[in-house]
């Protein structure tokens, strides 16, 4: 299920020695650049070929990732947020785990005055932690919190892939033994283990309570429901696939291909191409969806972006093959 990563000292004298999936493209260019650029990446340990487990916030402009020798979960601001307090700038680490973060996941949840960040991490421990922030203003600083707010002994094989939806309460994540753990975020309890059939790489949750896995030759995918079911047999990908999101109404799975850097847009339960987006010039590591899936903002290394708009701003309805592009490298 795997290859094994030799045994390696870290600065912080950990020796760590952990079975991984085939190597995957990295899930967060723009934060990975970021990070390294700022040499905050000196004690990453390398997970899977060039990935790096990150999430990013557009709500705060800050970015988390794991990855870590000493299985530490790492935040900072991103250049996008101007007007964060200098003292903040410098990564903060928090613990939770005895290995080394593989995946996180964070989302928002809109409070009264403020904005709760649950951020959900997978470990090579075989555990699962979740930390829980309040935010205060878009430019308000993300503050770790020491500990996490439970840790879920779920998963018997480290765990690669998580995902996290407030609304419904809850958190799928998979690991190496085939299998998926779906969990409560609030009460931090296991309510089903579902049998893949197959070793994953990474998943996805939507918010109409569907899940998407990919396999570990990130070439196909299939659905399955909260109560277990499986909605699609195994479906052939239009290609690799180097990263999947589900839009925000649910519905559809967003993807990008390794090869082409095209952009696929799949209907969840059949994983059906409904449409595809090309023009990229770069491979695509990210994707965020904006605004009910009107907007599509495509993420490459060295800070790459484009953006692709899905509906016509003037009639509000789906646009044909005609779609509009706007590439542009930024220097942030």
């Amino acid at each position: 299920g795997g290859y094994l990563i030799p045994k390696m000292s870290g600065p912080a004298g950990l020796e760590t020695e952990y079975h991984s999936t085939n190597p995957q493209t990295a899930k967060m260019a723009a934060g990975r650049s970021h990070i390294a650029a700022m040499g905050w990446g000196d004690t990453m340990y390398n997970l899977s070929g060039n990935a790096l487990p990150v999430a990013t916030v557009s709500e705060c402009n800050w970015a988390l990732w794991g990855g870590n020798y000493d299985g530490s979960l790492r935040c900072a601001c991103t250049p996008a947020a101007k007007h964060v307090p200098k003292i903040y700038r410098s990564p903060q680490r928090a613990y939770g785990h005895q290995g080394v973060v593989s995946c996180v996941d964070a989302k928002t949840s809109r409070l009264a005055s403020s904005v709760l960040l649950y951020v959900v991490t997978g470990s090579m421990d075989c555990t699962l932690a979740t930390w829980m922030i309040e935010l205060i203003g878009k430019d308000a600083p993300v503050v770790l919190p020491s500990s996490p707010a439970a840790v879920v002994h779920a998963h018997l094989a480290p765990v690669v892939g998580v995902s996290v939806v407030p609304q419904l309460d809850t958190i799928v994540s998979v690991d190496l033994h085939h299998k998926a753990v779906i969990s409560s975020l609030q009460k931090a309890h296991v309510i089903r283990t579902v049998d893949l059939g197959f070793v994953p790489s990474s998943v996805v949750l939507s918010n109409d309570a569907l899940f998407s896995v990919l396999d570990e030759s990130c070439t196909k995918l299939q659905t399955f429901s909260l109560n277990g079911r499986r909605l699609s047999e195994s479906v052939e990908a239009p290609e690799a696939l180097s990263v999947m999101k589900a839009a925000p109404d649910g519905g559809f799975l967003i993807c990008a291909g390794q090869e082409s850097h095209t952009v696929y847009v799949l209907e969840m339960v059949t994983l059906q191409k409904c449409h595809e987006f090309v023009g990229c010039t770069f491979s695509v590591l990210d994707i965020h969806v904006l605004g009910s899936m009107r907007t599509l903002v495509c993420i490459g290394g060295d800070n790459q972006v484009v953006a692709f708009r899905t509906v016509s701003p003037a009639e509000d309805e789906p646009m044909s093959d005609d779609w509009d592009s706007d590439e542009n490298d930024h220097e942030d």
